[in-house]
């Protein structure tokens, strides 16, 4: 009976060592709103920040663990060989044992850091769901200058967020799929087991698209420059910055549908041309 209740109590205190403090200030923040007679703000901010922080962690824990899981049904059988010795031979049998339960806790707690980094965004939350219009637009793309007030900088940390969770997907897959063999190189050449070239041209395209969406976002941060004489969009950001940023948003769009088109195509020359023109 002591053997269970220590790890018990060993837990408990390593959640109040991390989390008393929060509880502690969120107890006083709602004695001082009831003071004054806004609880309806404490209990307002309090809701965003679990309906943002949730929905943040929970999709990230989803996208990032289905994909690690696919990744384990996609590998191949470890099979006895002459290299019996290999590292990575014993490194996959490990894996495949008790590696699950280590992938599962470990996704669990970065989701959990995730969430608790979405909430803090919680002004932006409630912005972006109640905007208000100014009756005024910018005079170089026409929107509304309430979408720049209560909208923009959250679609910049959505951009943030999804391009985060993409692509610790996407290493996290390929390390996965590289120890457990169904990643090998060959002669400088990689080499995929069935299946897996196509889950990773997937995952890279999920990537550029996104990146691509971030592209077409960072045209309106022109408005923001600090690059010329005066503060706003120069004559350069105007004219030259503009359209750079449009086409690079395109050519990440064509980076992504190669990457898709890949799949049924031998090697991965499409991609990395792609990917090379799209950083030139």
């Amino acid at each position: 009976m002591r053997f269970r209740i220590w790890p018990t109590a060993i837990i408990l205190i390593l959640l109040v060592l991390a989390f008393g403090g929060s509880l502690v200030r969120l107890y006083i923040d709602w004695l001082w709103f009831g003071e004054l007679g806004y609880q309806v703000v404490f209990w307002k901010e309090l809701k965003s920040k679990l309906e943002l922080g949730l929905a943040a962690g929970i999709l990230f824990f989803l996208i990032v663990y289905s994909n690690l899981w696919l990744a384990r049904r996609l590998s191949p059988p470890a099979t006895p060989r002459y290299d019996r010795g290999d590292i990575r031979i014993r490194i996959s049998n490990v894996a495949r044992k008790g590696i699950g339960y280590l992938i599962f806790i470990s996704v669990i707690a970065v989701s959990i850091l995730v969430a608790w980094e979405a909430s803090s965004h919680w002004m932006g939350y409630q912005k972006f769901l109640h905007p208000t219009s100014f009756g005024d637009t910018d005079p170089i793309f026409g929107k509304d200058i309430g979408f720049y007030i209560f909208q923009f900088d959250f679609l910049k940390y959505i951009y943030g967020w999804l391009m985060f969770t993409f692509i610790v997907a996407a290493i996290a897959t390929t390390i996965l799929h590289y120890v457990d063999r169904a990643i090998e190189i060959f002669a400088g050449k990689p080499t995929f087991a069935p299946h897996v070239k196509a889950h990773l041209s997937i995952l890279l395209a999920a990537v550029l698209f996104v990146r691509a969406w971030g592209y077409w976002l960072d045209r309106y941060d022109l408005l923001y420059s600090a690059a010329g004489v005066v503060y706003g969009a120069g004559y350069t950001d105007v004219h030259a910055r503009l359209a750079a940023l449009s086409a690079l948003s395109v050519a990440a769009v064509i980076a992504g549908v190669l990457a898709l088109v890949n799949i049924y195509r031998r090697g991965i020359i499409l991609p990395t041309a792609a990917i090379a023109a799209l950083i030139a």
